[in-house]
């Protein structure tokens, strides 16, 4: 539960940042007095509990694109072995009949 502090009567004078964020600490659990908790830090917390499933699904698209970087380097890569005779099969730890079935000539 939070609750708002208001400024004492007759201040005259405006806070820093710093002093109104000391102004604005209160208790989330009134039970325990300690440690308090900033108004600040508390919707913090929301806000990452709230934009966790954007950064999962950011993170999976980074994910694909690097896959799709690693598939792409990986082609080039079987062309340049290919052309040199290499076996490719070795090289990427499957069979000779993988290997030809997936970069077969075309």
């Amino acid at each position: 539960m939070y609750v708002r502090l208001e400024r004492p009567a007759g201040e005259a004078r405006r806070r820093s940042r710093a002093e109104d964020c000391e102004a604005r600490r209160v208790h989330v659990d009134r039970e325990r007095p300690h440690p308090p908790e900033r108004v600040d830090d508390a919707v913090y917390v929301g806000w990452t509990i709230h934009i966790a499933p954007d950064r999962a699904v950011a993170e999976v698209e980074r994910a694909a694109d690097d896959v799709t970087d690693a598939n792409r380097r990986l082609n080039e890569a079987v062309v340049f072995a290919r052309a040199a005779g290499a076996s490719i099969g070795d090289a990427v730890g499957i069979s000779r009949q993988a290997a030809n079935e997936r970069w077969g000539r075309r």
